[in-house]
């Protein structure tokens, strides 16, 4: 059998419990919830990385010190629109 991979996903999607109700359908050791497949379609590595048993490699760590460095940078841009605005906020409070 020349495509046996679709035969054999065929078969893995028709056993799924609970049935499939659309596509994508991401289903984690073969179980479906919810918030696990939103979790593999917003960022399957990151999915991948945070629930693999096995030791983590170098990609891993790489990725979550990406996510921590956006979220610093998320951190200070929200803090310097804040201080933006209380500045702007001060400036029309003293000119009245």
């Amino acid at each position: 059998m020349e495509n046996w991979y679709i035969y054999f996903a065929a078969n893995e999607t028709d056993i799924l419990v609970p049935k499939h109700k659309g596509f994508p359908w991401a289903v984690a050791n073969k179980q479906y919830t919810e918030e696990t497949g939103d979790e593999i379609i917003n960022d399957l590595f990151r999915w991948a990385c945070q629930n693999y048993d096995g030791e983590k490699i170098a990609a891993c760590q790489a990725y979550k010190n990406q996510q921590q460095i956006q979220i610093i940078t998320q951190i200070k841009l929200f803090s310097s629109l804040i201080y933006y605005r209380f500045n702007m906020l001060l400036l029309s409070y003293t000119n009245n």
